[in-house]
Parts: structure tokens; sequence; C-alpha cells
């Protein structure tokens, strides 16, 4: 592959793609060379119906102080590659958040601690990075804190990558949001297969394990 061309890019996701079912993702967080948790997510296909469950738990500590700890359980339930429910629970470093949603004639409405929002019917959440047409999203709606959130993303090249001990060619994107910034990697197929992340000052590696 010649240095800089692109295995995909967000020029050829001004269309929006056909929503592909996505496979369930596993992924281990490292900070510097030791792990501090787990990122997963199980995707249940029925149908045009796919329950989404994403389930993140993270703890970064030292001399036994915790310096840092994140834990998201979410379920998202889609029909025909649109969003029709949401709820989480969030534990952000001791601020606790619930979060529901429900399509409507009118968009799709969210309940957060801020309050109600409405998002368009065709949104995606701040968990879809296991689609890579997230990449295209300029608002998503926020499954953790509630509400719509800004999400700004900038092509990086391809790169090697290592996934379960094999090098494989991928696309990188560096991505940030009002909570969080960083940067996600898709191979060939579209599948997300790592992640750097920086949040609260702590900096974070995905390594997909399954």
């Amino acid at each position: 592959m010649a240095a800089g061309m692109s295995l995909f890019s967000i020029s050829n996701l001004n269309t929006r793609p056909a929503f592909a079912v996505p496979q369930s993702l596993r992924f281990k967080a490292y900070r510097d060379k030791s792990p501090v948790g787990t990122h997963s997510v199980d995707v249940q296909s029925n149908g045009d119906q796919m329950k989404v469950t994403i389930n993140i738990d993270l703890n970064v500590s030292m001399a036994f102080v915790t310096l840092f700890e994140f834990k998201h359980d979410c379920e998202e339930v889609w029909q025909s590659g649109r969003l029709v429910s949401l709820r989480s629970k969030t534990n952000d470093n001791g601020d606790k958040f619930q979060v529901t949603g429900k399509a409507t004639p009118a968009g799709f409405r969210i309940e957060g601690p801020g309050g109600p929002a409405i998002a368009p019917a065709d949104a995606y959440t701040s968990n879809s990075v296991w689609n890579a047409a997230v990449l295209q999203q300029k608002t998503v709606i926020d499954a953790q804190h509630g509400g719509i959130i800004g999400l700004s993303v900038s092509p990086q090249g391809a790169q090697q990558v290592t996934v379960a001990g094999q090098q494989m060619p991928a696309e990188k994107y560096q991505v940030v949001t009002p909570f969080v910034a960083g940067n996600v990697w898709y191979d060939e197929a579209g599948r997300w297969v790592k992640a750097l992340f920086e949040k609260d000052g702590e900096q974070m590696e995905y390594r997909l394990v399954a």
C-alpha cells in the first residue's frame, strides 16, 4: 500500500453506508504497561433488530489510592440500522449518571441529568465506535452523560497495528468530544481494532483481545 493511502476515508462516508451488523469485541485497557480494565461490546441479532451491550470498567490506582475510576453499562437496541432505545448507568470518578432514550416521531428522545433532548432519528451514540460509520457524524447522543455532544474527526492515514499478536494494516482517526479525546484504528473491514484515549489526564490504550 502506498504511503498515505487510506483503507477507507471520511470522504467515502459522505453517503451513509448500509448499516452492517458488527462483531462482538473485547478490549483490555492499559495505562503504560499495566492493565487497568476492560471495554466490551456484545452484539445479539434477531432479524433486523440488534441489541448492543457495552460494558466499560476502568480503574487506575497507585499505592492503594484510586486515581481514576470509570464504569459504564449500556444497552442499545437498533432496528433496521436506527437506534430505537437506550438505557445506561455510569460512574465517572464518583459522579453517577443514568440516561434513557427511545425513538419517537419527532426524533430520538434522550432523558439525562441535564433534562430531555431530541436527537435526529438516524443519530449514533458516543458508544458507536464499534461502527466506522460514526466517523461521518458531527454530533452524537451522549450515552454516558445525556444530551447531544459534538464530535470532531480527523483522518491520520494508514498504519500497521498489532492485533492478537499479528500485524495488520489499519486506518487511524483522531476523535475529539467534550469528555474524551484520542485516536481509533479500523481494519480493512471497518472493524474497530485499537484505541488510545485520554480522559481526566489519564492516557489509556485499548488492545483488542477478542
